[in-house]
């Protein structure tokens, strides 16, 4: 969690990091390691999610973990460190400058372009990417953000 999050602000690209920096958060995202038990690690270049990435691989090992810069978070141009409103939210999706749901999905197609077929892959990335992720027909996603309790982790078994 950022402060960010405390304060309920937009975040997007702004490179904030972690306050708690506990692996008690993380517990149920270990639990899932271990019964998928997935070789690679993907991970957003945001410090957030590197400091995340710190955390699962201090109690779950893995053959490989990437910085991957496709996973980095949605642009909210003018809108990051804004309050997350109702108002805010509407005008943010009618922004010209704010990254596109349709860009994001290109960020994935070539990510999942780089990355083995029929593989489970533990990524540490963002809510918007998260959310993508789950319309991709050659992605399904095993365990989430809502099981997990955590936005930056997912594992996803690429088709």
């Amino acid at each position: 969690m950022t402060q960010y999050s405390i304060d309920n602000l937009f975040m997007g690209r702004i490179n904030a990091a972690l306050i708690d920096s506990s692996a008690e958060q993380f517990h149920s995202s270990i639990e899932a390691l271990n019964y998928y038990k997935p070789k690679v690690l993907y991970v957003s270049p945001l410090i957030r999610a590197a400091q995340s990435a710190d955390i699962i691989c201090g109690e779950y090992h893995f053959d490989q973990v990437e910085t991957n810069g496709l996973l980095i978070e949605r642009s909210f141009a003018e809108f990051e460190g804004m309050k997350k409103t109702s108002e805010n939210r509407v005008l943010m999706e009618k922004s010209l400058t704010v990254e596109s749901k349709e860009a994001i999905l290109l960020r994935l197609s070539q990510f999942l372009k780089q990355t083995s077929l029929d593989d489970i892959i533990a990524i540490i990335s963002h809510s918007n990417v998260y959310k993508i992720f789950q319309e991709l027909d050659k992605v399904s996603v095993l365990i989430g953000k809502e099981e997990l309790k955590c936005s930056e982790f997912s594992l996803v078994e690429i088709r």
